[in-house]
């Protein structure tokens, strides 16, 4: 509950246009803290994210294995006409280390990755990241280490496919590496934003193994 109070009408109005920012970030981390303790009542065995990359995600069990390869998963819960997804794949830090444009390298390396394991049914319908609007990036500290923020539109080339997303770029100091762990949606005909908070309440629950 949060209470403002003024003496005139301008001074409410200016008290909440100022703690704003604040009141909005704190009933979104109350909403992610209730929406991961609803998850956490049937989680699935994270046993492959252990095993490939030495991290835990806390997921619900209706995410299933859909690819998995040496340095790529993807999870995947089919919904009503539509899915979402979490993909989860590492790259060296000798790719991105040195950048001189870390969001643009960001995205190229993101589409590489994609181009190479997420496809349409159609022949050369490979994800990539739409370009018509430039993501939103932002800098964050996710499981103790520095990470980058991208949200966005992910599309098929040569299809009309489309959708949100949202992706972690980590970088594992310990490991040498950049961990991505993203989620996206894939739902033409219903509101995105609760399949996209539920993709961000699972992945903000990732915790590296020491």
């Amino acid at each position: 509950m949060f209470t403002i109070s003024g003496k005139t009408t301008a001074d409410i109005l200016y008290t909440l246009e100022l703690y704003a920012p604040r009141i909005i970030a704190r009933i979104k981390a109350v909403e992610l803290a209730e929406s991961q303790k609803t998850m956490r009542l049937s989680l699935a065995d994270p046993r492959d994210l252990v095993k490939k990359f030495g991290i835990r995600l806390s997921y619900p069990k209706m995410y299933k294995t859909v690819l998995k390869r040496r340095n790529f998963l993807w999870l995947k819960k089919e919904i009503t006409s539509g899915s979402s997804s979490i993909i989860v794949y590492e790259v060296p830090e000798s790719q991105l280390q040195n950048s001189s444009d870390m969001d643009l390298d960001i995205i190229r390396k993101r589409n590489a990755v994609l181009r190479k394991y997420i496809r349409g049914t159609k022949a050369h319908t490979p994800m990539v990241t739409e370009n018509s609007f430039t993501p939103y990036f932002n800098e964050i500290t996710l499981a103790g280490k520095p990470a980058y923020e991208m949200r966005g539109t992910w599309e098929l080339q040569n299809d009309f496919m489309q959708g949100p997303f949202l992706s972690y770029c980590i970088y594992d100091k310990e490991r040498k590496r950049y961990l991505f762990a993203e989620g996206f949606c894939y739902a033409p005909s219903r509101e995105k934003r609760d399949l996209m908070f539920e993709l961000e309440a699972i992945l903000r629950t990732i915790t590296f193994n020491k």
